[in-house]
């Protein structure tokens, strides 16, 4: 099972994208800020697999705690590796890709976090 790995620290209030070349199916969030070393809810990494920028407290996002660990699904556009094309015969195709659209080619992984204090983090691309 392939893996691939990128750590940081995040800035307050600012979206951090990690972005890995090949596409996994699960993603492991680490936050490396220990339990109870930030008041309030700074230490509170929020993030996104699907490719819009999280927010703090959003809807839309994870969670993970200090000293916590969350594994989720890669939800990105890319997640679907073809979609119906027109073959060069002009007929419709299932294996083809659709030229020029989102499903083209598997796209990567791309991970956007967010945090309004200064967590460290450790994230993990696997499968």
């Amino acid at each position: 099972m392939a893996t691939e790995d990128a750590n940081g620290t995040l800035a307050a209030s600012t979206v951090a994208t990690v972005t890995f070349t090949a596409r996994y199916d699960d993603i492991s969030i680490q936050n490396l800020e220990p339990t109870g070393a930030t008041p309030g809810d700074a230490g509170i990494i929020y993030g996104t697999t699907n490719g819009s920028a999280p927010t703090v407290g959003g809807a839309d996002c994870f969670a993970v705690e200090p000293g916590q660990t969350l594994e989720v699904g890669n939800d990105g556009v890319d997640s679907l590796w073809y979609q119906q094309g027109m073959a060069a015969n002009g007929f419709n195709s299932p294996y083809q890709p659709l030229a020029g659209s989102q499903y083209a080619s598997n796209g990567g992984t791309t991970i956007k976090l967010i945090a309004t204090g200064t967590p460290e983090y450790s994230v993990s691309g696997i499968g």
